[in-house]
């Protein structure tokens, strides 16, 4: 059965992406889908993009994540995490 783990990221300025990046520490090593904030509209709804990869550092002193797919290095600033989706995972 495929379950999924879902955490939203509301950056409010209060320190809620400390909660973030302690949870993406413990997904270190793992494949995990990190749904972007995007700040733009489409079709008249706000729209966010994916990425995808394995989480190879979490760096807390300055708020970003990496995460690593076949071919490149993606770093993501903390705040633009809108969720975390971590597949197939057995809770």
């Amino acid at each position: 059965m495929d379950e999924e783990i879902q955490v939203r990221n509301e950056s409010c300025g209060c320190g809620c992406e400390d909660g973030i990046l302690d949870l993406l520490e413990e997904f270190e090593c793992e494949t995990v889908i990190i749904i972007l904030k995007s700040g733009g509209e489409c079709d008249d709804c706000f729209c966010c993009c994916k990425q995808e990869g394995m989480v190879c550092d979490v760096n807390k002193k300055c708020g970003i994540i990496t995460l690593l797919d076949d071919k490149n290095k993606i770093f993501i600033p903390v705040d633009a995490i809108a969720a975390v989706i971590k597949k197939n995972c057995c809770c």
